[in-house]
């Protein structure tokens, strides 16, 4: 892909956050989902002092009155075609929130993913900037994150029996086991394209300015096992994030987390392993 059609795509993404940016401030509205991406959208709220434009949170079947003490509706009780819907889901299930949406006759909506991190983050001090894949890794290593995606994918390739449900473990999320299974989907999609078409280098992942990834890992872990020797990266400063994580320290893949996210004494050895195979690869 050309620089400029790079920069076209950054500017009308810069546009398009801003419009999204206008709608939350100057708008009540509801947000559907209240899983960790809706919680996260939340803590942004509170960060930029919008917690209070948020009517409810809107579920298909609500198993709860109240989340972050704001009242929980079924998406049947929205109580008008022209309320604001924020979608704030993975991509994994976006589709299947879209197609209730639909069906209530409920457009007037915006997913709020793509622009999570720009929200969190800032804006990105340099964009499209290639990488050494190695320069991340060395910062990456120790979280185990990496090695579990690269055992997922020896798995997709039959290298291994174990690769998937090691990758379950490492998401943390034992009561949306159908949202687990379709990002090992996507993973598996991700795995197949780049199989068939090499890297495509359009869909940058984003780091910090110490080379800590905040979002592509399944695409940092994708380069390292096809063995590309750098990576298309957004690079947003550490000094400029909002005080909050996405990901809450007790299921960080770090050792000390290891055994309460489930993983076994072998599960860990098998990791160690992995990490030791990605230092001799890179």
């Amino acid at each position: 892909m050309s620089n400029q059609v790079k920069l076209q795509m950054n500017h009308k993404m810069e546009c398009d956050f801003t419009s999204v940016i206008n709608n939350l401030e100057n708008n009540s509205f509801f947000i559907y989902g209240a899983g960790f991406v809706g919680d996260f959208f939340y803590d942004l709220l509170r960060c930029k002092g919008l917690q209070n434009h948020v009517k409810a949170f809107v579920m298909s079947k609500p198993n709860e009155n109240e989340h972050e003490g704001v009242p929980v509706i079924s998406i049947n009780d929205v109580p008008d075609e022209k309320a604001y819907i924020v979608i704030a889901v993975h991509e994994s299930v976006l589709t299947e929130i879209e197609e209730q949406l639909d069906k209530r006759k409920l457009g007037n909506r915006t997913w709020i993913y793509p622009y999570l991190y720009r929200l969190w983050l800032g804006k990105p001090i340099q964009t499209s900037i290639r990488v050494p894949v190695k320069q991340i890794w060395n910062q990456e290593r120790n979280r185990y994150a990496i090695a579990v995606r690269y055992l997922a994918i020896d798995q997709y390739f039959q290298k291994n029996s174990v690769g998937y449900d090691l990758y379950r473990k490492s998401m943390g999320l034992p009561k949306y086991k159908s949202t687990v299974e379709k990002r090992l989907g996507g993973f598996q999609n991700l795995i197949e394209d780049w199989g068939q078409n090499g890297y495509r280098d359009h869909n940058a992942i984003r780091i910090l300015d110490d080379d800590t990834v905040v979002d592509g890992k399944h695409r940092l872990t994708t380069a390292i096992y096809f063995g590309e020797k750098d990576i298309v990266c957004d690079i947003f400063s550490a000094h400029n994030k909002e005080p909050i994580e996405m990901i809450p320290d007790a299921k960080k893949m770090i050792v000390d987390n290891l055994p309460a996210l489930g993983f076994t004494e072998n599960d860990i050895q098998l990791l160690d392993e992995t990490i030791k195979l990605i230092d001799a690869k890179i």
